[in-house]
């Protein structure tokens, strides 16, 4: 999350480093939910046996423990950029207040189906399609965000510096 942060507040373009972290988020996504799929498919499929049981002894456990982290390193990453983008689109506090109050929002709502289909009798199969469709749809619809509302300003243009002449805060 740090590097991405990093790459994205470098000197630059907006619009070209929007897009290309899309283009990076999206690969990321579509690796993590191929390979969730990848591995419930073998998980319910493998060996043939009653007893589901993940024992951190064999070696099958190690690469669903790296799926697991590679979920946290998703979100991480997708959390930053979504903020990232907010603040590219206003510098108004009270309209940034908004924009994460909304995302939060939908964030919290989409936790609450994610929690509500793990209540009810839906293959692990079905629940990893639904959340692949959901992030694809927020990529597309982030993709068109970009491409429709974001300035071709640079980083540093619109940005006030700090001088002597001028207090940081009004007393």
């Amino acid at each position: 999350a740090f590097t991405v942060g990093k790459y994205l507040d470098r000197p630059g373009s907006k619009k070209p480093k929007a897009l290309q972290s899309i283009f990076v988020i999206a690969v990321l996504i579509m690796l993590m939910w191929g390979s969730a799929m990848w591995v419930q498919v073998e998980f319910d499929l493998g060996n043939g046996k009653k007893d589901k049981n993940i024992d951190f002894q064999e070696g099958a456990f190690w690469l669903k423990f790296l799926l697991y982290m590679f979920y946290g390193f998703n979100d991480s990453i997708v959390q930053v950029w979504a903020y990232w983008l907010m603040g590219q689109f206003s510098d108004d506090m009270s309209t940034l207040g908004r924009y994460a109050g909304y995302y939060k929002c939908v964030q919290s709502g989409m936790a609450a189906v994610g929690w509500r289909l793990g209540g009810i009798p839906i293959s692990p199969v079905s629940n990893i399609i639904v959340n692949w469709t959901l992030s694809t749809v927020g990529l597309v619809l982030a993709f068109i965000s970009v491409k429709t509302y974001m300035e071709e300003k640079t980083q540093d243009e619109g940005l006030e510096s700090p001088s002597k002449d001028k207090p940081l805060i009004a007393h």
